[in-house]
């Protein structure tokens, strides 16, 4: 359940985080490419590749998924009247 979870907020945090930038850079990209560097042809100033993109989604989804397992394992280890006597 702890992995699902982790998985899914890495999936909703890196999507909506490639959408805005994706977003705001290409509205920067065309802002400055219509200011004083319009008169180069085929000026892309900001390009974004689908896979890499994609590979960013995916890598943030497993660093999402190591750092909500290992700390979950790590506690299902635990004895539960341990962890609890502090509380």
């Amino acid at each position: 359940m702890f992995s699902l979870e982790a998985i899914f907020i890495g999936f909703l945090g890196s999507a909506i985080g490639a959408g805005v930038a994706i977003g705001l850079g290409s509205a920067l990209s065309a802002v400055l490419s219509q200011g004083f560097l319009s008169g180069l042809p085929g000026l892309n100033i900001l390009l974004f590749e689908p896979m890499s993109v994609t590979f960013v989604i995916l890598l943030v989804m497993v660093i999402a998924f190591l750092s909500g397992t290992l700390p979950a394992q790590r506690a299902a280890k635990q004895n539960p009247i341990e962890s609890l006597r502090y509380e």
